[in-house]
This record gives structure tokens, sequence and C-alpha cells, in this order.
């Protein structure tokens, strides 16, 4: 039987150990109070969705794939035949996310529309330290007939983002030549102050407007 290599640590890993309490208290109760935060915000995205929902009865919640929250932490997982964690990384997100379908009155499984929404907090340490706050749409535009809102219509949106200092992440449209309509915006860590103002203009000003221009 081959000799099995021992078990080393550096001393910075033997005082994790040590201190492993009260570093684990410290992480759930602040990544928990991030939580409850994300959540609340959930219920205002359930809320002026409801409203959408109850005047349009051919769009429904995607149940599947909605949630008020969800923890994904420090974790990247193999799939094979059987379930296994094999590694670790320095990332995680708290996140909230809706899907919301459009389907066909004769012909139930067929989906004529569709959209996702994810909202929360992002850390990232692998390459980069990345810490914030993030909103972001998503629809199929090119199979589902176009863009809710025109490349205009966002320039004109995302033209306030210097008063509440956010940034443009990422973005798609079909003006741009892409498939898809996508636009993800996020607020840094340090500007934490204006979290509130931030998930406030995500949602009157993206998901709102884009409802209102839903007419089917």
């Amino acid at each position: 039987m081959p000799n099995k290599p021992s078990l080393e640590l550096s001393t910075v890993q033997r005082k994790v150990i040590e201190e492993l309490e009260i570093l684990s208290d410290a992480y759930v109760s602040t990544v928990s109070e991030i939580g409850k935060y994300i959540k609340l915000y959930s219920s205002e995205i359930s809320s002026s969705l409801e409203t959408f929902l109850n005047d349009k009865p051919l769009w429904k919640r995607y149940d599947p794939e909605c949630y008020d929250l969800s923890y994904k932490p420090f974790t990247v997982f193999h799939q094979t035949e059987k379930f296994k964690i094999d590694i670790l990384i320095n990332s995680f997100t708290v996140d909230g996310q809706v899907s919301v379908v459009k389907k066909s009155e004769e012909e139930k499984r067929k989906q004529l529309n569709y959209f996702s929404m994810n909202w929360g907090f992002y850390f990232d340490k692998e390459d980069s330290p990345q810490k914030y706050f993030y909103f972001n749409f998503f629809r199929q535009a090119k199979k589902y007939g176009g863009a809710f809102l025109s490349l205009q219509e966002y320039e004109k949106i995302l033209s306030e983002k210097d008063k509440i200092g956010f940034e443009i992440h990422d973005q798609e449209h079909p003006s741009l030549g892409d498939n898809d309509e996508f636009v993800e915006l996020i607020l840094d860590y340090q500007n934490i102050n204006f979290v509130l103002d931030f998930f406030k203009f995500c949602k009157e000003n993206i998901l709102e407007k884009i409802l209102s221009k839903i007419k089917d």
C-alpha cells in the first residue's frame, strides 16, 4: 500500500481552524443580513409582477425557476453519476430570481414569450476582488419578436447612472446585432448607502417600464 501524504497546514490555515467558530458566525450573520434585504426587495418585485399578471392572464410565473432568495456560497460542483462538491472557490451570491412565461391558450405547452430577472449581492475574489449589488433583465428578443425597450429608451434610462453611482456591467440588444435583450447593472459595495436608490431605480425604471410595454 503506497504511503499516504501527510496533512500539512500553514500557520494561517491552522489559525483558521482555531478561529473557525467566530469566522463562521461572522460570515453567516453578515450574509444573512444581506439576505434579509434581498428578500425584502423580492417582495417589491413580486408586488409589481402580481399587478401585471392579474391584468395579463396568459402570463404566469415560471414556477420551477422562481425563488425569492437563494444562497450560493463558495462552491463549484462536478456532476457525475453521484453528486459531489470537489472544489471550493472564493465567490458567492445572495440572489433573488423570477422567470415569467406566456403560454398559448390552445397549446398549453407552447411558449409564446418569456423573460427573467435576477437581483442580489455578488462577491468574487478569484481574479480581482469584486463586491457589488446587481440587477439584470434577460429575454431572447430575436426568438420572441424583438426587444421590449428600444436601444434609445435604454440609453435614456441608463443616463441616470451617475446620479446613483451604478455601472452598466453588461448589455445586449438586437439593435447592436445581438439575439437577446439583456442588461445588467451593478452597484459597488462602497456605494452601499445608495443601495435602496439603486434597487428602487431598477424596479421603477426597468421592470415597470418593460411591463407597461406588454399589451397582450
